[in-house]
């Protein structure tokens, strides 16, 4: 059993929290994903990071850093609002990467809400992993029929995608059992013995 913030759930029940990343989800995950044509570009800005702040042409947030093939990849969510907006106004996922840790290539908006037929506002904290050849992406999203945050996933055959909805709908949400007040911010864990848990805020 493990204890999260959206409470006491047990390991390996999908109606409890607990979901496979990447593999069982009613089978849902792996069917009808396209393969990915997206790679990085020529034109793609490559910039160099002096110290902390490493991104200061973007107001970004809610970093998410992984290596695949020897290179470090930052995903993460982007501010739009302008000053005196008093919200966030969030709408795209963005991918970065590295060989250094000092030259930096924004590959650009990689995702974004427009992705997911059923959200409409809240493009925030992603994580993403990778899993049998496959990068899911697991990200927070409002639901437009009720307004409730919810987390969703979308899959890809490279960090860079492209990335399709895996699911048409919430894969966490108000229906889900042991759901937290405001489902946000999910992580994913997979251990040694290969099970993944997702874990969320």
């Amino acid at each position: 059993r493990l204890l999260t913030a959206a409470g006491v759930i047990a390991v390996g029940s999908v109606a409890a929290g607990v979901i496979a990343a990447g593999s069982v989800v009613n089978n849902r995950i792996a069917v009808g994903v396209p393969p990915a044509h997206a790679q990085e570009k020529p034109d793609d800005p490559v910039f160099t990071a002096h110290g902390n702040p490493i991104i200061t042409h973007l107001y970004t947030a809610d970093p998410d850093a992984f290596v695949h093939d020897g290179r470090l990849y930052l995903d993460l969510d982007r501010d739009e609002a302008p000053l005196g907006f008093n919200d966030f106004l969030m709408r795209e996922w963005r991918v970065l990467s590295t060989d250094d840790l000092v030259h930096f290539t924004d590959h650009g908006v990689r995702m974004s809400l427009a992705d997911f037929t059923w959200a409409d506002r809240n493009a925030w904290a992603p994580e993403m992993v990778e899993r049998d050849g496959r990068f899911f992406w697991y990200v927070p999203a409002r639901k437009a029929s009720d307004g409730s945050m919810s987390i969703a996933v979308a899959v890809g055959d490279s960090p860079l995608g492209p990335f399709r909805d895996a699911l048409g709908h919430p894969l966490i949400d108000t229906t889900t059992a042991n759901h937290s007040a405001f489902d946000i911010d999910p992580t994913v864990l997979i251990d040694d013995d290969g099970q993944a848990y997702i874990y969320w805020g």
